[in-house]
């Protein structure tokens, strides 16, 4: 409740700011690898989760990064 948060919903912004850091320190990462790492059980739930928590899609995220 001091973080006015559920713990799931704690847990994937968790995984999203991991992925968007490892999105920027590894550019060539492929998307699949990324959510396997991060234990989503596809790329596309993956993608859908991470459009979620920033308006964004990996691929778009990767070009606003440059």
């Amino acid at each position: 409740t001091d973080l006015d948060t559920t713990p799931l919903d704690y847990m994937n912004e968790q995984k999203i700011a991991m992925s968007r850091y490892l999105l920027v320190i590894h550019p060539d990462l492929q998307i699949l690898e990324l959510a396997e790492m991060l234990c989503y059980y596809d790329s596309s739930h993956f993608i859908k989760e991470f459009m979620r928590y920033t308006g964004l899609t990996p691929k778009q995220f990767r070009q606003i990064i440059g």
